[in-house]
């Protein structure tokens, strides 16, 4: 299967969650250097070791792995999804899903990156992290 360029993709995730955010009157996140890194850094880890998981490089949790991209949080949330091969496809599937759809329609989030790889063979591996400064 064939990923997108990472860029339009993560773009694309990025506009399509702040379109269903309007839609539950929610104000749009702006994507954070620091989150997108973070987010980008857990999808490759998730196609490197072909899992879908909150734990990423020794064993960091969301929260855990911002704070070492170097922002300081008082709210975080990450949804991780596998093997929908475009950003229309993923954004869908979490918003059917109840956790992942709170997690995208929480309004106290302010900032968001979303990271996106090819790797292993049931890619791609999709992370959005969302989060609001301390």
């Amino acid at each position: 299967m064939s990923l997108p360029d990472r860029g339009r993709s993560s773009s694309a995730v990025l506009r399509l969650v702040n379109d269903r955010r309007a839609q539950a009157g929610c104000r749009p996140v702006r994507e954070h250097p620091a989150l997108a890194r973070a987010a980008q850094r857990q999808s490759a880890h998730m196609a490197r070791t072909e899992t879908l998981t909150h734990s990423g490089p020794g064993g960091r949790r969301p929260g855990g792995r911002l704070a070492a991209a170097g922002y300081r949080w008082s709210r975080v949330g990450e949804d991780l999804a596998q093997g929908q091969p475009d950003a229309a496809t993923v954004v869908r599937e979490w918003m059917r899903s109840p956790g992942h759809r709170r997690t995208l329609l929480t309004c106290a989030y302010e900032h968001a990156g979303v990271g996106v790889s090819g790797g292993g063979r049931e890619g791609p591996w999709w992370t959005v992290l969302l989060a609001s400064r301390r």
